[in-house]
């Protein structure tokens, strides 16, 4: 019932696209929004209307806002761009990097790049490393260590936050190279890194902007953002770029952590290039064709966005092109992205909110996934699992309905094959498993260890690392991915930490954050973002104290794991 109410409550805010607040500042807000938007009494100008009347809306938000963007951006070509050819008004939306650059698909487990990158990382790796341990260490037997953590909302966002900042102080997140990210934690990992501040700072930055949230994100109200916001629907709509509630969302959310909408993906290749910090990686999935609760693992990281499965690859600022000219190679397949029209140029690099967007897009999860969540989580018995099954399996109209999603986020198909399709459909990966294991057990990025934190709704027995596991031994027999060791669950839900090794497979120090039994059914719910400065301590330090904590297993895990790789 949660799960439903609150996908009730996110369709309604994203088809308004901003919505009148209860709270006390929501009555400023919806008088600066009327200002702004200028509508008359019988305008549909919801996100709704939107789509039903052709962007209708963005054509006459766009005009009003047209003045403010500057010559680059001609009024008429703007607010007519919904009534003229596509490829005359694109021309309006030039001058951004990488917009000259063609591009192609490669294929492989992990870029240049990002080899580069690690290499680098791996030095400041080294050095903690050597002062954590106080072993003699060659650069080339470094202890590689990841962080591995779960969606939830902003409760898993502030769970990260709490986990990073409790690394830190302990001198243990140098050693670490990858964070690997899903959903809230996405959120919180990828918006600290764009924000170019340090951990401590942008803790704080959020502590204050979520404290003025009720429910859900507050409403866009700064005439700037509102013009970015509305200038990014345009650019996609030019370039026929499919639109949904996630352009909307991401929008939602950047506003309320970082108040902006112009941040890319690929300017994290300048903070992360050094190897000052770990590597980022988000995370999303696509529903395969072979069956519909059977998920493609996509990875977004600062130079390339991946199909985990397939190992195809594209660079960040050319996802959501179309691909055409395919050649295939004996070491893969390549193509170039097409041009959008002879001379022009091709559609800027997509939105970090719209990225971060898609890997918390929660409420596009259909009837179908919310029956395997509450399975998953013991909420139906065998019998009602059975029974509504069976009633799904057998009822077409039933069978339609619970595919459904809530104008889930569409992007062209950077690999399309014979036989599938040209749009793929990207959600949050937590409707998989809400452990976003996948791209750390790459056997080219060769982790030695995983730091897991789950801050699931509910981590009774574990069921976002019985999912982890459960596809780790399913893909690893294509020889490309690592097993997990073997996982003892029995009281695994009710220790701080739990430390599984086994040789020959990456150490898992597992780390379920407990807190959610005190605090799930109220105001760390999933389905809240709104927490007060003391609601935000509390559940910011019970993820900061468990590193501190337990401080001396981590650390004597590290030791062990290290040793073993230098014998």
């Amino acid at each position: 019932m949660k799960m439903k109410n609150f996908c009730t409550k996110i369709i309604i805010l994203i088809l308004c696209l901003i919505s009148t607040s209860s709270q006390g500042a929501g009555k400023t807000a919806q008088t600066s929004i009327e200002k702004q938007t200028s509508s008359t009494d019988n305008e549909d100008t919801t996100l709704g209307g939107l789509f039903k009347n052709k962007f209708k809306w963005l054509k006459d938000k766009a005009s009003e806002i047209a003045q403010d963007l500057g010559s680059k951006f001609q009024e008429s070509t703007i607010t007519s761009a919904a009534d003229i050819p596509l490829k005359k008004a694109r021309s309006q939306f030039t001058g951004t990097p990488h917009q000259n650059d063609p591009t192609s698909i490669n294929s492989g487990q992990i870029s240049n790049e990002e080899t580069t990158i690690i290499n680098l990382r791996q030095t400041k790796n080294n050095s903690a490393l050597k002062d954590l341990t106080k072993l003699d260490i060659p650069k080339e037997k470094t202890l590689n260590i990841a962080i591995c953590t779960s969606g939830g909302g902003y409760r898993a966002m502030i769970a990260t936050l709490g986990l990073l900042k409790g690394l830190e102080e302990a001198r243990i997140l140098d050693t670490v190279q990858y964070i690997s990210t899903l959903s809230g934690s996405a959120w919180g990992t990828g918006f600290w890194i764009s924000s170019k501040k340090s951990l401590s700072d942008f803790i704080e930055q959020v502590k204050n902007n979520i404290q003025k949230n009720v429910t859900l994100p507050t409403p866009i109200t700064d005439s700037e953002q509102i013009k970015n916001t509305v200038k990014n629907f345009v650019a996609k709509f030019v370039y026929d770029q499919p639109l949904s509630s996630v352009d909307i969302w991401g929008a939602l959310i950047g506003n309320n952590l970082v108040g902006t909408q112009t941040l890319k993906l690929s300017e994290q290749q300048n903070l992360v290039q050094n190897g000052d910090l770990p590597f980022p990686i988000y995370t999303a999935v696509s529903a395969t064709s072979f069956s519909p609760l059977t998920y493609d693992w996509y990875e977004f990281n600062p130079y390339n966005v991946r199909n985990i499965r397939t190992n195809n690859y594209i660079p960040t600022w050319a996802f959501g092109r179309k691909f055409e000219r395919q050649q295939f190679h004996e070491n893969g397949h390549s193509s170039l992205s097409e041009k959008t029209s002879s001379g022009d140029v091709f559609p800027e690099e997509l939105p970090l909110n719209f990225l971060l967007g898609i890997c918390g897009s929660a409420f596009t999860v259909n009837v179908k996934e919310i029956i395997k969540d509450m399975e998953s989580n013991s909420a139906l018995s065998d019998l009602q699992a059975t029974v509504l099954d069976y009633i799904i399996s057998k009822d077409e109209k039933a069978l339609h309905i619970s595919s459904k999603r809530a104008i889930p986020a569409e992007v062209y198909n950077f690999a399309p094959k014979n036989g599938s399709k040209e749009i793929i459909i990207l959600i949050d990966a937590g409707i998989d498993f809400n452990l976003p294991f996948p791209p750390l057990l790459q056997k080219d990025r060769n982790i030695d260890l995983i730091i897991a934190l789950d801050a699931s709704a509910s981590v009774k027995n574990a069921p976002a690392l019985k999912g982890a596991e459960s596809y780790a031994t399913q893909h690893s027999i294509s020889g490309k991915i690592n097993e997990l060791p073997k996982i003892d669950y029995s009281d695994i839900d009710k220790k701080p930490i739990s430390i599984f090794k086994e040789a020959g497979k990456p150490t898992v120090i597992y780390v379920p954050y407990l807190f959610v039994n005190e605090c799930g059914d109220s105001y760390c719910s999933t389905f809240n973002f709104g927490y007060g400065n003391k609601e935000f301590d509390m559940a910011f330090n019970a993820s900061k104290n468990t590193v501190t904590e337990n401080f001396n297993q981590i650390k004597n895990a590290i030791i062990e794991a290290q040793k073993e790789k230098l014998a």
